[in-house]
């Protein structure tokens, strides 16, 4: 049996040899690919452990937010959260947080074992900004006029927000305390009819109130400062003091408040001018003649010209007045201000639409949706006046930088600031017309928040001050570190979802783990509005929530999809090899069987062929393997699949078909037969019906070759239009922190891998075929036919099974990416090139197979 074995094997060497190295590099393919499968999950977890954490674990929040205080938006869209769906919300936006966390649920989560940190933040409002009177040291009385405009910068130009009234001019009369009491009866006819305004305190506007406000927000002060390291962060005056209890003057609760020291860029220009008006001219005259637009025809002599910025930093920080006196400021002179009732301005939401124009690959991009304007400003929220009905005064104790504060238990090397504080910086990167601009330029906030970017959190006070304001449920969200959950790890994921589970039971609110919360970039368009011209596409960090863990769950899903069609083009490859083996060895079996060999003894030789070849190709792994650096027991995991599957496809394609071929002596010339009935019964005329008839004669070839034109299809489309959501590998973010897990490489390794073994398993089957078509293509010269023609005949078989496969894999490839991955663009040129790419190379390879088969160059054991 042995010399039997030996010569069969030398007989045969070109397909023995075939069948050896086949499964050799078959075998070495699985091994390399699930070690780079290995490789990626264990290098995106080793950097994502190193280099990566969230500055809080757990986020909690009212189970169900109250919106009653939003005003409604006059133009309805979708907002953050639902326009892209998925979660998608913007980050850092306070305005869409309220109160609704009670004191006592606080305290209820800091005493829950395993809470580290709990810092509460709550969200008390926009306050109308503290007013700045300036005093323009008028001496003489008389009837003044003063224009003013304000103007906002916006990153790339100043725009103008001045009302119109302002630009026309209000108009003053500068009168004694004696007139002023004389007039006092039909003041609100000068005011309401003349539309003038008679003073006797001088021209001294307020500045500062015209819809202009600060994000008011509170916290615990020994929470903050281990969370973000906030009482480092103070840069002038002093931080809170850990006293509960709210200092008064004079009887009035005084909310200490610690203002951001970020001025904004405005400028504010005025004119005042005195009026000539006549000397014998009286009230009923001068409103007869039209009041105040009379007065504004009247002759006038300039008396102030001033430019400055009121929310500048010599400005802002203080309350009083500013006095003007010889052509310069004069220092501010803070007063203590308290009221009974504080100025509020609530804001409508921010409302969307999504917009199917694509700026860059995988990057959505949206349309946010006017409310109004101001002036050169859209205003993207709708804003109204409300009232605080709260006695407090305010105080001004210190300033504090946000680029001083740094999360203190994030792993991050290069951690962006703390969210709600420093917003990531947002970059108009087009104008309204998609042009790219050469370099793109930050989005600059201003005082006036109806805008679409409102910044940071502008003041800040404490816990007890917010409940005094709002009540016995003033916090927004807590922010919660677990402890011993630093290192990003199963173990840490464990604490960090028990101490989640502990909240909910004891509090009823809604808790998000924060590890894995990703951030994907949004385009947001600001587009013209009303003949006012749009600021552009802005690039913008918007927050998936509900992620956790999310790069294991999407690297899983893409080795599965790549592994899975590595092992299927894998092993459709090995059994094609085999059918082709198996081909040649039935007539030697059946002179044999013919010869007197018993079943039994030709099993026993097939077996034990069988077992000598995966024997020798086994060793020939070891070896190689053992030159490099792997897993072993991956590696021995993976053989033992690779070693099970290569015996069931011996077995079900080698031996049982030549043990079936046993049991008839004319099993060719019956199916033979059976092949020619069938033709004949089913008469055909036209290439296309011939072409159906061959397809519907093999149908298990046509539908492994449709399948393996699916696959692939299904395969590059995936790699190819999802290179990032499919590998999660070129740039990872999660909640501003930026990783790149550089898994590429391997990505491409895989990737490469399994386009060869389906071009090797495509090109197998038709070799394959070719064998079955050979009585064909003989009977066909007989007839006369040139070899021209029947190439074709079969060549349009091939498109007709190409476009076939085209149709479904294009079909099941959107329905995988609208499952499994989120926010796609499906680019219809790219697919379309993909899939005239996989056509074109299935036809190059049909007509390589029909030329090498014509031509009589086929290995000689395959006659």
């Amino acid at each position: 049996m042995y010399r039997l074995l030996f010569k069969n094997f030398l007989y045969y060497w070109r397909s023995t040899l075939s069948v050896f190295l086949i499964l050799i590099l078959i075998g070495l393919t699985m091994i390399y690919a699930f070690q780079t499968v290995e490789k990626m999950q264990m290098k995106a977890m080793t950097d994502l452990t190193d280099q990566w954490r969230t500055g809080y674990d757990l986020l909690v929040s009212p189970a169900k937010l109250d919106d009653a205080q939003y005003v409604e938006p006059i133009q309805h869209g979708l907002e953050a959260s639902e326009v892209l769906g998925n979660h998608f919300v913007r980050r850092s936006d306070m305005s869409h947080y309220g109160g609704g966390i009670s004191i006592e649920q606080y305290e209820q989560i800091q005493s829950i074992e395993g809470v580290q940190v709990a810092a509460p933040l709550s969200f008390i409002g926009y306050i109308e900004n503290e007013g700045l009177s300036l005093d323009f040291n008028i001496d003489e009385y008389g009837f003044y006029m003063r224009q003013t405009s304000v103007q906002v910068f916006d990153g790339i130009r100043y725009r103008d927000i001045t009302y119109e009234h302002n630009k026309d001019g209000f108009i003053y009369q500068y009168i004694d305390e004696k007139t002023m009491n004389n007039i006092v009866d039909i003041l609100p006819q000068i005011v309401e009819e003349g539309g003038w305004i008679p003073t006797s305190v001088g021209i001294n506007p307020v500045l500062r109130t015209d819809g202009s406000a600060w994000s008011f927000a509170a916290i615990d002060p020994e929470q903050e400062a281990q969370l973000l390291n906030m009482d480092k962060a103070i840069v002038q005056g002093e931080y809170f003091s850990l006293d509960e209890n709210l200092a008064t003057n004079n009887g009035v609760p005084v909310i200490p408040l610690i203002l951001l020291n970020q001025p904004y860029d405005v400028i504010f220009h005025t004119t005042v001018y005195k009026i000539d008006v006549p000397e014998n001219a009286d009230y009923k005259q001068i409103m007869d003649l039209g009041g105040a637009e009379y007065l504004r025809t009247l002759p006038k002599e300039k008396q102030v010209e001033l430019t400055f910025n009121p929310y500048g930093e010599d400005y802002l920080y203080e309350f009083g007045h500013i006095r003007y006196e010889d052509g310069q400021l004069t220092e501010s002179e803070s007063h203590f201000s308290y009221q009974d009732e504080w100025a509020m301005i609530e804001y409508s939401p921010l409302q969307f639409k999504s917009v199917s124009t694509t700026l860059s690959d995988n990057i959505p991009v949206v349309e946010a949706l006017p409310q109004g304007t101001r002036g050169e400003q859209i205003n993207y929220r709708n804003a109204r006046s409300a009232s605080l009905n709260k006695t407090f005064g305010l105080e001004v104790i210190g300033q504090f930088d946000a680029n001083l504060l740094t999360y203190q238990f994030t792993t991050s090397e290069s951690p962006l600031m703390p969210d709600y504080y420093k917003p990531e910086n947002v970059y108009i990167t087009h104008d309204v017309e998609q042009k790219s601009y050469d370099e793109p330029f930050i989005y600059q906030n201003s005082p006036y928040k109806n805008n679409y970017y409102t910044g940071g959190i502008d003041a800040i006070t404490t816990l007890q001050a917010a409940e005094y304001i709002l009540g016995e449920e003033p916090i927004s969200i807590i922010r919660v570190i677990v402890e011993g959950a630093g290192k990003r790890s199963p173990e840490s994921m464990a604490k960090v979802e028990k101490v989640a589970e502990e909240i909910r039971k004891k509090t009823g609110l809604q808790v998000d783990i924060m590890l894995g919360a990703a951030d994907r970039k949004v385009h947001v368009l600001l587009n013209d509005f009303e003949s006012i011209h749009g600021y552009g596409y802005l690039l913008e960090g918007w927050s998936q929530e509900g992620m956790s863990f999310a790069i294991e769950e999407r690297v899983n899903t893409t080795n599965l999809i790549l592994s899975s069609f590595i092992i299927l083009m894998g092993f459709i490859g090995l059994s094609l090899v085999y059918k082709n083996y198996t081909n040649n060895r039935k007539r030697d079996m059946q002179i044999q069987y013919i010869f007197g060999w018993t079943k039994k003894k030709i099993v026993l030789l097939l077996v034990f062929e069988s077992l000598t070849l995966l024997l020798l190709i086994i060793l020939s792994l070891i070896i190689t393997v053992s030159l490099g650096s792997f897993n072993m027991n991956q590696v021995s995991f993976i053989a033992s699949i690779w070693v099970v599957g290569s015996i069931a496809v011996i077995t079900l394609l080698y031996i049982l078909p030549i043990i079936r071929s046993l049991n008839t002596h004319s099993s060719r010339v019956n199916i033979g037969r059976s092949k020619r009935l069938f033709l004949s019964q089913r008469p055909a005329k036209t290439l296309l019906s011939i072409s159906i008839r061959q397809m519907m004669r093999h149908p298990t070839r046509t539908m492994t070759k449709m399948l393996i034109v699916i696959c692939t299809l299904l395969y590059v489309t995936f790699f190819i239009t999802t290179m990032e959501h499919s590998s999660s590998i070129l740039f990872l973010t999660f909640l501003g922190e930026r990783i790149d897990t550089s898994l590429s490489s391997f990505q491409w390794i895989l990737f490469t891998a399994g386009i060869l073994l389906a071009l090797f398993s495509y090109f197998a089957i038709l070799l394959n075929q070719m064998e079955s078509r050979q009585k064909d293509i003989q009977i066909y010269q007989a007839w006369g036919w040139e070899r021209k023609k029947w190439t074709i005949w079969y060549l349009f078989e091939e498109v007709l099974i190409g476009i076939g496969g085209i149709i479904f894999g294009t079909l099941f490839s959107y329905i995988l990416l609208k499952m499994v991955v989120t926010n796609v663009t499906w680019n219809v040129t790219l697919v379309g090139i993909v899939n005239l790419s996989i056509l074109i190379i299935t036809v190059i390879m049909s007509l390589i197979s029909l030329t090498i088969r014509s031509r009589n160059i086929s290995l000689r054991e395959f006659h």
